[in-house]
């Protein structure tokens, strides 16, 4: 998505082991030219995977607030978050207490929020596994990252995809077939 100066995108991911189970989130900040800004994970105990996915999003607006930003694009990979603060109606009774909280978070703010692939939300999908270890951690300079997470930034910001390994394929590519080698059978394959 095309941002205008001023503005920061936000990509957002919560989730939970078991439904219910332990939940975590993370998110990422950068500015309209890819500039890395904040990010943050954490693990939020017990929970359903909608409240990891709403506690991530309220733990990410208010870190931007906190950094001064309110213009934000926000990403987030569930659509059902998504659908609510498109309609502005959060539908689960159990989650309302999070949900004004956010409301009120966003009273001054300026945002759009749109629904984002898994694969485009890479970034803040690490930042979540991390909380998923425990790692509750605030990020504010980039050289602070795990290098992981900055290969990451680097690989959007360029636009280049971001490719996910799953069930021995890599997006429809069969794996690599390693064979060992000994110098009798290089000298072979040169040979011929």
């Amino acid at each position: 998505m095309l941002m205008a100066e001023g503005w920061i995108k936000l990509n957002v991911d919560g989730c939970c082991w078991g439904n219910p189970g332990s939940c975590k989130g993370g998110g990422v900040i950068r500015d309209v030219q890819g500039i890395f800004k904040g990010a943050f994970s954490s693990s939020f105990g017990h929970g359903t995977n909608n409240e990891a996915e709403l506690r991530a999003l309220l733990a990410s607006v208010s870190l931007c607030k906190e950094l001064g930003f309110n213009q934000l694009n926000i990403e987030s990979d569930s659509s059902l978050i998504v659908s609510w603060l498109s309609s502005r109606k959060c539908t689960a009774w159990y989650l309302w207490d999070y949900w004004d909280d956010l409301l009120i978070l966003l009273r001054d703010v300026h945002f759009t929020i749109t629904h984002q692939l898994r694969e485009g939300n890479s970034a803040a999908d690490f930042l979540t596994r991390r909380g998923e270890e425990g790692n509750n951690n605030t990020f504010l300079d980039f050289n602070s990252l795990p290098r992981k997470l900055k290969g990451i930034l680097w690989l959007d910001k360029a636009g280049l995809p971001q490719l996910r390994w799953f069930s021995g394929l890599f997006h429809g590519f069969p794996q690599p077939q390693v064979r060992p080698c000994n110098k009798i059978g290089r000298k072979s394959l040169m040979d011929r």
